[in-house]
Protein backbone atom coordinates (compact mmCIF):
# COMPACT_ATOMS: atom_id res chain seq x y z
CA UNK A 1 0.00 0.00 0.00
CA UNK A 2 1.80 3.43 -1.49
CA UNK A 3 0.61 6.33 -0.22
CA UNK A 4 2.64 8.77 -1.02
CA UNK A 5 0.96 9.22 -4.29
CA UNK A 6 -2.52 11.32 -4.90
CA UNK A 7 -4.46 8.09 -4.75
CA UNK A 8 -3.06 5.28 -2.79
CA UNK A 9 -1.70 2.18 -4.93
CA UNK A 10 -2.80 -1.00 -3.31
CA UNK A 11 -1.01 -4.98 -4.30
CA UNK A 12 -2.88 -7.79 -2.51
CA UNK A 13 -1.43 -11.50 -3.08
CA UNK A 14 -3.73 -13.24 -1.06
CA UNK A 15 -3.89 -17.48 -0.52
CA UNK A 16 -7.10 -18.28 1.03
CA UNK A 17 -6.54 -21.26 3.00
CA UNK A 18 -10.07 -21.88 4.09
CA UNK A 19 -13.07 -19.21 3.20
CA UNK A 20 -15.82 -19.44 5.22
CA UNK A 21 -19.15 -19.42 2.89
CA UNK A 22 -21.14 -18.35 6.04
CA UNK A 23 -18.77 -15.09 5.99
CA UNK A 24 -19.42 -14.59 2.57
CA UNK A 25 -22.73 -14.98 2.79
CA UNK A 26 -23.26 -12.62 5.42
CA UNK A 27 -21.31 -9.62 3.40
CA UNK A 28 -23.36 -10.93 0.19
CA UNK A 29 -26.76 -10.83 2.03
CA UNK A 30 -27.62 -14.00 1.28
CA UNK A 31 -28.48 -16.01 5.07
CA UNK A 32 -28.45 -19.45 2.61
CA UNK A 33 -24.90 -19.47 2.11
CA UNK A 34 -23.89 -21.12 5.57
CA UNK A 35 -21.75 -23.61 5.33
CA UNK A 36 -18.68 -24.91 3.26
CA UNK A 37 -15.44 -23.71 2.32
CA UNK A 38 -13.41 -21.89 -0.44
CA UNK A 39 -9.88 -22.10 -1.25
CA UNK A 40 -7.73 -20.62 -3.83
CA UNK A 41 -5.75 -17.36 -4.91
CA UNK A 42 -7.01 -13.14 -4.96
CA UNK A 43 -4.78 -11.00 -6.27
CA UNK A 44 -5.50 -7.15 -6.84
CA UNK A 45 -3.88 -4.11 -8.18
CA UNK A 46 -4.15 -0.81 -8.48
CA UNK A 47 -6.02 2.13 -6.67
CA UNK A 48 -9.45 2.77 -4.96
CA UNK A 49 -11.11 3.60 -8.05
CA UNK A 50 -9.74 0.86 -10.14
CA UNK A 51 -8.71 -2.49 -8.98
CA UNK A 52 -7.55 -5.12 -11.54
CA UNK A 53 -8.29 -8.58 -10.07
CA UNK A 54 -7.51 -12.26 -10.29
CA UNK A 55 -9.41 -14.94 -8.74
CA UNK A 56 -8.51 -18.53 -8.56
CA UNK A 57 -11.01 -20.13 -6.03
CA UNK A 58 -12.15 -24.08 -5.93
CA UNK A 59 -14.52 -25.90 -3.12
CA UNK A 60 -15.43 -29.65 -3.29
CA UNK A 61 -13.65 -29.81 -6.97
CA UNK A 62 -15.78 -26.90 -8.68
CA UNK A 63 -13.27 -24.07 -9.65
CA UNK A 64 -13.67 -20.63 -10.44
CA UNK A 65 -11.05 -18.61 -12.67
CA UNK A 66 -12.07 -14.70 -13.15
CA UNK A 67 -9.31 -11.79 -14.49
CA UNK A 68 -11.16 -8.09 -14.55
CA UNK A 69 -11.25 -4.70 -12.95
CA UNK A 70 -13.26 -3.62 -9.83
CA UNK A 71 -14.00 0.03 -10.17
CA UNK A 72 -15.89 3.19 -7.25
CA UNK A 73 -16.08 6.57 -7.41
CA UNK A 74 -14.99 7.48 -3.33
CA UNK A 75 -16.28 3.96 -2.65
CA UNK A 76 -20.10 4.25 -4.30
CA UNK A 77 -21.26 3.67 -7.51
CA UNK A 78 -19.24 0.43 -7.09
CA UNK A 79 -18.47 -1.39 -10.79
CA UNK A 80 -17.51 -4.84 -12.13
CA UNK A 81 -16.44 -6.08 -15.74
CA UNK A 82 -14.81 -9.65 -15.40
CA UNK A 83 -14.74 -12.79 -17.45
CA UNK A 84 -13.70 -16.07 -16.52
CA UNK A 85 -14.23 -19.60 -16.38
CA UNK A 86 -16.11 -22.45 -14.12
CA UNK A 87 -15.75 -26.11 -14.27
CA UNK A 88 -16.99 -29.07 -12.91
CA UNK A 89 -19.63 -26.70 -10.88
CA UNK A 90 -22.45 -29.03 -8.54
CA UNK A 91 -25.75 -26.43 -7.44
CA UNK A 92 -26.48 -29.43 -5.74
CA UNK A 93 -22.95 -29.13 -4.01
CA UNK A 94 -24.07 -25.38 -2.76
CA UNK A 95 -26.76 -24.75 0.49
CA UNK A 96 -29.51 -23.08 -1.52
CA UNK A 97 -32.70 -24.53 -1.46
CA UNK A 98 -33.13 -23.83 -4.98
CA UNK A 99 -30.32 -25.78 -6.10
CA UNK A 100 -30.46 -28.45 -3.83
CA UNK A 101 -32.31 -30.94 -6.65
CA UNK A 102 -30.21 -30.07 -9.70
CA UNK A 103 -26.95 -32.24 -9.21
CA UNK A 104 -24.61 -31.80 -12.55
CA UNK A 105 -20.66 -31.04 -13.78
CA UNK A 106 -21.87 -27.35 -15.49
CA UNK A 107 -18.78 -26.00 -17.73
CA UNK A 108 -18.64 -22.47 -18.55
CA UNK A 109 -16.72 -19.26 -20.32
CA UNK A 110 -18.72 -16.17 -18.92
CA UNK A 111 -18.27 -12.36 -19.04
CA UNK A 112 -19.81 -10.46 -15.87
CA UNK A 113 -20.16 -6.72 -15.83
CA UNK A 114 -22.21 -5.08 -12.69
CA UNK A 115 -23.09 -1.27 -12.07
CA UNK A 116 -24.12 -0.41 -8.73
CA UNK A 117 -22.34 -3.39 -7.25
CA UNK A 118 -23.49 -1.93 -3.49
CA UNK A 119 -27.14 -0.67 -4.16
CA UNK A 120 -30.52 -2.28 -5.05
CA UNK A 121 -30.95 -0.52 -7.56
CA UNK A 122 -27.90 -2.62 -9.24
CA UNK A 123 -27.51 -3.19 -12.96
CA UNK A 124 -25.95 -6.60 -14.15
CA UNK A 125 -25.00 -8.75 -17.25
CA UNK A 126 -24.13 -12.48 -17.15
CA UNK A 127 -23.14 -13.88 -20.82
CA UNK A 128 -21.00 -17.05 -21.79
CA UNK A 129 -21.09 -20.29 -23.35
CA UNK A 130 -21.85 -24.13 -21.69
CA UNK A 131 -19.20 -26.58 -22.90
CA UNK A 132 -19.50 -30.42 -22.45
CA UNK A 133 -21.64 -30.29 -19.17
CA UNK A 134 -24.53 -32.30 -17.37
CA UNK A 135 -27.61 -31.51 -15.36
CA UNK A 136 -29.28 -34.05 -13.64
CA UNK A 137 -29.54 -36.95 -15.81
CA UNK A 138 -28.87 -35.04 -19.13
CA UNK A 139 -25.78 -34.24 -21.31
CA UNK A 140 -25.54 -31.22 -22.83
CA UNK A 141 -23.34 -30.54 -25.72
CA UNK A 142 -22.67 -26.89 -25.94
CA UNK A 143 -25.04 -23.82 -25.15
CA UNK A 144 -25.28 -19.95 -24.79
CA UNK A 145 -26.38 -17.68 -22.09
CA UNK A 146 -27.38 -14.48 -21.88
CA UNK A 147 -29.66 -12.37 -18.73
CA UNK A 148 -29.48 -9.09 -17.23
CA UNK A 149 -30.80 -7.56 -13.75
CA UNK A 150 -31.66 -4.02 -14.40
CA UNK A 151 -32.92 -2.51 -10.93
CA UNK A 152 -35.72 -5.56 -9.39
CA UNK A 153 -36.40 -6.71 -13.23
CA UNK A 154 -34.43 -9.77 -14.49
CA UNK A 155 -34.54 -10.24 -18.40
CA UNK A 156 -33.40 -13.99 -19.54
CA UNK A 157 -32.28 -12.94 -23.29
CA UNK A 158 -31.54 -16.59 -23.81
CA UNK A 159 -30.74 -19.61 -22.42
CA UNK A 160 -30.02 -22.21 -25.17
CA UNK A 161 -28.57 -25.91 -25.14
CA UNK A 162 -28.16 -28.61 -27.38
CA UNK A 163 -27.80 -32.40 -26.83
CA UNK A 164 -28.17 -35.74 -27.87
CA UNK A 165 -31.69 -35.67 -26.77
CA UNK A 166 -32.91 -32.11 -28.72
CA UNK A 167 -32.66 -28.80 -28.02
CA UNK A 168 -34.11 -26.20 -25.74
CA UNK A 169 -34.81 -22.70 -26.19
CA UNK A 170 -35.88 -20.60 -23.22
CA UNK A 171 -36.91 -16.52 -22.93
CA UNK A 172 -38.29 -14.48 -20.16
CA UNK A 173 -38.15 -12.03 -17.62
CA UNK A 174 -39.48 -11.08 -13.81
CA UNK A 175 -40.30 -7.87 -12.48
CA UNK A 176 -39.82 -7.07 -8.72
CA UNK A 177 -36.85 -9.46 -7.58
CA UNK A 178 -35.62 -6.72 -5.76
CA UNK A 179 -38.37 -7.85 -2.64
CA UNK A 180 -39.81 -10.53 -0.98
CA UNK A 181 -42.61 -8.50 0.13
CA UNK A 182 -43.32 -6.90 -3.51
CA UNK A 183 -45.28 -9.17 -6.21
CA UNK A 184 -43.62 -10.57 -8.84
CA UNK A 185 -44.63 -11.22 -12.16
CA UNK A 186 -42.67 -13.60 -14.95
CA UNK A 187 -43.10 -14.39 -18.65
CA UNK A 188 -41.34 -17.37 -19.69
CA UNK A 189 -40.86 -19.07 -23.39
CA UNK A 190 -39.52 -22.03 -24.11
CA UNK A 191 -39.16 -24.09 -27.47
CA UNK A 192 -38.25 -27.44 -27.51
CA UNK A 193 -36.94 -29.39 -30.60
CA UNK A 194 -36.47 -32.54 -31.73
CA UNK A 195 -36.78 -33.63 -27.72
CA UNK A 196 -35.99 -37.49 -27.53
CA UNK A 197 -38.88 -38.70 -25.49
CA UNK A 198 -36.85 -41.64 -24.15
CA UNK A 199 -34.88 -38.97 -21.98
CA UNK A 200 -37.72 -38.27 -19.80
CA UNK A 201 -39.88 -40.94 -20.10
CA UNK A 202 -39.57 -44.04 -17.99
CA UNK A 203 -39.28 -46.85 -20.79
CA UNK A 204 -37.88 -46.53 -24.37
CA UNK A 205 -41.16 -48.41 -25.36
CA UNK A 206 -42.47 -45.08 -25.20
CA UNK A 207 -40.07 -43.00 -26.97
CA UNK A 208 -40.65 -40.69 -29.65
CA UNK A 209 -39.19 -37.12 -30.99
CA UNK A 210 -41.25 -33.90 -30.02
CA UNK A 211 -41.46 -30.21 -30.85
CA UNK A 212 -43.34 -28.27 -28.19
CA UNK A 213 -43.84 -24.46 -27.77
CA UNK A 214 -44.67 -23.37 -24.12
CA UNK A 215 -45.64 -20.54 -22.39
CA UNK A 216 -46.08 -19.51 -19.04
CA UNK A 217 -47.20 -15.83 -17.47
CA UNK A 218 -47.70 -15.98 -13.14
CA UNK A 219 -47.82 -13.18 -10.60
CA UNK A 220 -47.71 -14.00 -6.90
CA UNK A 221 -44.77 -13.48 -4.12
CA UNK A 222 -42.67 -15.43 -2.26
CA UNK A 223 -42.65 -16.58 1.64
CA UNK A 224 -40.24 -14.46 3.73
CA UNK A 225 -38.63 -18.16 3.65
CA UNK A 226 -37.75 -17.65 0.28
CA UNK A 227 -39.84 -21.25 -0.58
CA UNK A 228 -42.37 -21.43 -3.29
CA UNK A 229 -45.94 -21.74 -2.23
CA UNK A 230 -48.88 -21.52 -5.06
CA UNK A 231 -51.32 -20.09 -2.83
CA UNK A 232 -49.93 -17.16 -3.31
CA UNK A 233 -49.52 -17.08 -6.97
CA UNK A 234 -51.93 -16.75 -9.90
CA UNK A 235 -50.65 -17.74 -13.48
CA UNK A 236 -51.62 -19.15 -17.09
CA UNK A 237 -49.68 -21.71 -19.60
CA UNK A 238 -50.27 -22.67 -23.33
CA UNK A 239 -48.56 -25.49 -24.34
CA UNK A 240 -48.69 -26.04 -28.86
CA UNK A 241 -47.57 -29.42 -29.93
CA UNK A 242 -46.16 -29.76 -33.52
CA UNK A 243 -46.10 -32.29 -35.69
CA UNK A 244 -43.71 -35.00 -33.49
CA UNK A 245 -43.60 -38.98 -33.28
CA UNK A 246 -45.20 -40.18 -30.39
CA UNK A 247 -45.61 -43.68 -29.64
CA UNK A 248 -44.95 -44.77 -33.62
CA UNK A 249 -47.76 -42.25 -34.64
CA UNK A 250 -46.55 -39.56 -36.34
CA UNK A 251 -47.96 -35.97 -37.14
CA UNK A 252 -49.44 -35.40 -33.67
CA UNK A 253 -50.80 -32.10 -33.46
CA UNK A 254 -52.06 -30.50 -30.25
CA UNK A 255 -52.99 -27.35 -27.14
CA UNK A 256 -53.26 -27.35 -23.92
CA UNK A 257 -54.02 -23.94 -21.78
CA UNK A 258 -54.20 -24.08 -18.58
CA UNK A 259 -54.79 -21.46 -15.89
CA UNK A 260 -54.34 -21.58 -11.72
CA UNK A 261 -55.93 -19.09 -9.49
CA UNK A 262 -54.34 -19.88 -6.34
CA UNK A 263 -56.80 -22.32 -5.42
CA UNK A 264 -58.59 -24.11 -8.39
CA UNK A 265 -56.55 -25.38 -11.40
CA UNK A 266 -58.58 -25.17 -14.83
CA UNK A 267 -57.98 -27.25 -17.93
CA UNK A 268 -59.49 -24.66 -20.36
CA UNK A 269 -58.23 -26.78 -23.38
CA UNK A 270 -56.49 -29.98 -24.43
CA UNK A 271 -56.55 -31.13 -28.11
CA UNK A 272 -54.75 -33.75 -29.57
CA UNK A 273 -55.04 -34.60 -33.21
CA UNK A 274 -53.53 -37.24 -34.60
CA UNK A 275 -53.59 -40.34 -37.30
CA UNK A 276 -55.69 -42.29 -35.58
CA UNK A 277 -58.20 -39.95 -33.96
CA UNK A 278 -58.32 -36.79 -31.98
CA UNK A 279 -58.69 -35.96 -28.14
CA UNK A 280 -60.47 -32.78 -26.42
CA UNK A 281 -60.66 -32.51 -22.65
CA UNK A 282 -61.64 -29.80 -20.41
CA UNK A 283 -62.30 -29.60 -16.55
CA UNK A 284 -60.30 -28.41 -13.61
CA UNK A 285 -58.77 -29.88 -10.20
CA UNK A 286 -58.93 -28.32 -6.75
CA UNK A 287 -55.49 -28.78 -4.41
CA UNK A 288 -57.15 -29.24 -1.00
CA UNK A 289 -59.27 -30.57 -0.61
CA UNK A 290 -58.73 -32.57 -3.84
CA UNK A 291 -61.26 -33.23 -6.30
CA UNK A 292 -61.45 -32.69 -9.88
CA UNK A 293 -63.90 -33.01 -12.82
CA UNK A 294 -62.58 -33.48 -16.30
CA UNK A 295 -65.28 -33.28 -19.91
CA UNK A 296 -64.30 -34.47 -23.08
CA UNK A 297 -64.68 -36.36 -26.43
CA UNK A 298 -62.33 -39.20 -27.91
CA UNK A 299 -62.99 -40.12 -31.28
CA UNK A 300 -61.09 -43.04 -32.95
CA UNK A 301 -61.23 -43.15 -36.67
CA UNK A 302 -60.19 -45.95 -37.20
CA UNK A 303 -59.94 -49.04 -34.48
CA UNK A 304 -57.08 -50.73 -36.24
CA UNK A 305 -54.41 -48.11 -36.34
CA UNK A 306 -54.62 -47.85 -32.59
CA UNK A 307 -52.99 -51.09 -32.90
CA UNK A 308 -49.06 -50.17 -32.42
CA UNK A 309 -49.92 -47.71 -29.71
CA UNK A 310 -51.27 -49.64 -27.91
CA UNK A 311 -49.07 -52.53 -27.94
CA UNK A 312 -46.37 -50.27 -26.38
CA UNK A 313 -48.94 -48.95 -24.11
CA UNK A 314 -50.45 -52.09 -22.56
CA UNK A 315 -48.53 -55.02 -24.07
CA UNK A 316 -51.22 -57.54 -22.44
CA UNK A 317 -54.35 -56.20 -24.49
CA UNK A 318 -54.96 -58.84 -27.01
CA UNK A 319 -54.69 -56.78 -29.96
CA UNK A 320 -55.66 -59.29 -32.86
CA UNK A 321 -59.06 -59.06 -31.21
CA UNK A 322 -59.92 -55.08 -31.69
CA UNK A 323 -62.54 -54.85 -34.15
CA UNK A 324 -62.79 -53.21 -37.03
CA UNK A 325 -64.52 -49.75 -37.24
CA UNK A 326 -64.72 -45.92 -35.38
CA UNK A 327 -64.96 -44.90 -31.86
CA UNK A 328 -66.56 -42.12 -29.91
CA UNK A 329 -66.42 -41.56 -26.34
CA UNK A 330 -68.13 -38.58 -24.66
CA UNK A 331 -68.12 -38.00 -21.28
CA UNK A 332 -66.72 -37.18 -17.60
CA UNK A 333 -63.92 -38.38 -14.87
CA UNK A 334 -65.60 -36.71 -11.67
CA UNK A 335 -63.83 -37.70 -8.00
CA UNK A 336 -62.48 -36.10 -5.00
CA UNK A 337 -60.68 -37.07 -2.17
CA UNK A 338 -62.67 -38.50 1.05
Amino acid sequence: LQQDKPEPEITLDINIAALSLAEMGNWLSVPELNQGRVIGKVYLNGTPKRLDHRLELEMNGQTLTAEGVLTSDNYHDIGLVTNGTIRHLNPAGWPLDATSGWPGDLNSDFYLRVEKLEKPERKARLAGQLMASKLTDYKIDNGTFDLEIDNDKLVLSEILLNGQTGQLRIQGQAQGINSLSKSVTTKVRAEIRNLDTTAILPSSQLGGMVNIDLNVNAAGKLATSGKFDPIDWTGKADLQLFPSVLLDTENNEGKLAAEWNGSILQLTALELQTEWGRASLKGQTTLQPLSYQINGEIVIAELKKIIPPLKKIAPQVPVDQVPNGYLKINGAVIGKNK
